[in-house]
Formats: structure tokens, sequence, C-alpha cells
């Protein structure tokens, strides 16, 4: 017989026991349908990347909540206002893009590269020489062709863009919207999820989310460090050659430094290149080296930073940007490093 004591002790129906023995195989079950079933882990993505998102707007609603502003509000504010910063930087964007497509579709962009590389083109050995020559000759001749295959090439890939366009938005409306109301019910949501696990796991999830949360906030505290600093010697350096709207300009090239793939140079470079071609060899000279100034402080301050705050090398948190693309795009691009270093902070506190 079982006697009445292992029931009141939880051993019996409804205990903790039957719980762990039940919730363990439907978690693993439920992980498994999340990675095999396609659906499934594009919801399971979605819901991961609003949590993430309410778990990172949930500190400053807090915060406005506790000046008397509502939660709802508080979250709607804010997210009203990140969408407003982006589009204005996505519109100005796709509008210096439209003017710079326009201006080296001006004509004669080959003619005008030969004209500014004969000068160089006379440094080299005479063979080298002549083969740059002809190759720019088979370009000047070719450059109708040229463009009519780019214009080709950028249709066919504005129309797939165009056939993903509306699975796109509906991910992005689901993590918007689903952060927002995850972040206005913010301790009923927490609650929820931690009923989902055993009653042995919760306190460990409890720890665990700890070190990940204080990973995550040490990366992101040095990478808007050296935010900063990147916009500020790029606003200097923009403002010295008088460039107009330089403000604007920096923010954008600071951002897209902080990509760890890219960097600065993929818009100093090209500029720089297009702004020598256009005969102004003193502007170039100064983008060249507004852009080697800019990568030498991040090359400096990086790994410095990095390591007194996150405890990792950057050749690690370039190796996972690098994985993070190649499997998840964009997303994993920005998201990969943030993981890793979540996970240098989780692996330390396990040590500790």
């Amino acid at each position: 017989m079982i006697s009445h004591t292992a029931f009141d002790k939880g051993a019996g129906f409804g205990g903790p026991s039957v719980e762990w023995n039940w919730k363990k195989p439907c978690l693993a079950l439920a992980c498994a349908a999340a990675v095999l079933v396609p659906a499934l882990r594009s919801t399971a993505l979605a819901a991961g990347a609003a949590l993430l998102l309410a778990a990172a707007l949930n500190v400053p609603v807090t915060a406005l909540e506790r000046h008397g502003l509502r939660r709802g509000w508080g979250a709607a504010a804010i997210l009203l206002g990140g969408a407003v910063v982006l589009a204005a930087l996505l519109l100005l964007c796709v509008t210096e893009g439209c003017k710079q497509a326009a201006a080296l579709t001006g004509g004669d962009l080959f003619v005008r590269v030969s004209a500014a590389a004969e000068p160089l083109l006379t440094l080299l050995p005479a063979p080298l020489s002549n083969l740059a020559r002809r190759g720019l000759r088979w370009l000047t001749a070719e450059e109708d062709g040229l463009w009519a295959a780019a214009g080709a090439w950028l249709a066919e890939q504005a129309a797939a863009l165009a056939g993903r366009l509306p699975g796109m938005l509906l991910t992005g409306a689901v993590t918007v919207f689903g952060a927002f109301y995850a972040v206005t019910d913010w301790r009923r949501v927490t609650g929820d999820l931690s009923r989902l696990l055993p009653e042995p796991w919760q306190a460990r999830g409890r720890r665990m989310l700890g070190h990940l949360k204080r990973g995550a906030a040490g990366w992101l505290a040095v990478q808007g460090r050296l935010l900063a600093v990147q916009f500020g010697l790029l606003a200097a350096g923009l403002a010295l050659l008088r460039v107009e709207g330089f403000l604007l300009l920096a923010a954008l090239i600071a951002l897209l430094d902080a990509l760890p793939l890219l960097g600065c140079g993929t818009a100093l470079v090209p500029w720089a290149l297009l702004t020598l071609l256009e005969g102004e060899g003193g502007k170039a000279l100064g983008l060249l080296g507004l852009w080697l100034t800019v990568w030498l402080c991040r090359t400096l301050l990086e790994p410095k930073l990095m390591g007194r705050r996150v405890g990792i090398s950057p050749v690690w948190t370039l190796l996972a940007a690098y994985l993070g693309a190649r499997t998840l795009g964009l997303a994993g691009l920005i998201g990969a490093p943030i993981l890793l270093a979540a996970a240098a902070e989780l692996f330390r506190g396990g040590e500790g």
C-alpha cells in the first residue's frame, strides 16, 4: 500500500516528482519540434526575439513607470521613437544611395577613371601599365553593357526581396507587438515561463539568466563606448572636411562601423575614390586619413575594453559574427557576438 504520507510529501499524483517526470519529455519534444519543423522554428525565433526585445525594454519602461507613466504608454513611446529613428536612418541611406547612383550612372565613369589613373599608370612597369590601359579601354567600350547588366542584376535582387518582404514584415510585426505585450505584462510573462520549467531547474535557470544578462550588458556597454568615440572622431573629421550634414553622416558611418564584419571603411574608402575621380584629391586624402584614424582607434581600444569588461578576445567576437552571418544573416551578425559574451559570463559564473 502507498501511505498518505507519500502523497502529502508530493511523491504521489500532482507532486514534484510527477511534475518533473512529465515536464522533461514535454520540453525535449517542444525543443525538437521547434528545431525540425520550419513553421515552429520561425515562430520560436520570432518569440525569442520578442522576449529579448522585451527584456531590453523592461529597464527603461520600469524607470518611466516609477515616474508615473503607465507601462503600456512607456513601451509604446520607446518603440515608436525607435521606429521613427530607424525610418529616418533608412530614408537617409536610400536618399544618399540614390544620389551616389545617379552620380555614377551620369555617363563617362570609366573615362574619368582612366584620366585619374593615368598618372599612376606611368609609375608601373611597361608590361603592367600596358595591360592596365587595355583593361580600362575595354571597360570604357563596354560601359553601356556593364551598366545594363548591373541594372538587370539589381532588378532581380529587388524582385527576390519583394517576394520575401511580406514574410519579413509579418515577422517584424509579430516581434514588435510581442515585445510590446510582453513588457507591458512582464511579471505575468516571466512567471508563465518559469512555470514551464521543472522546479529543480527554476533556481538554476534564474542564475543562468542573470549571467547571460550581465554578459550581454557588458558587450553592449563596450560597443556603446566605442560607438560614442567613433561618432566623435567622424563628426570632427567630416566637419573639418566641410561635408554638409556631417552629424547625420557621422552617425550612419559609426553605426556601420559597429557591425563586426563591415567597418567604416565600407563607406569611407569608396567615398574617397569617388571624390578622387571628381578631382578633389585633398578631400579624398582627408577621407582616407579619417578612415585610418577611426580604424586605428577601434583597433587599439576594443581589445582593452573587451578584455576588461567582457573578458573575451575580439578574435572570438569576429568569428562569432562571421558564423552568425553565415547561418542567420543580419540577425546572426548582430546577435552572435552578444550571445558569445553572455556565454562567456555564464561559463565564468559556472566556474565560480
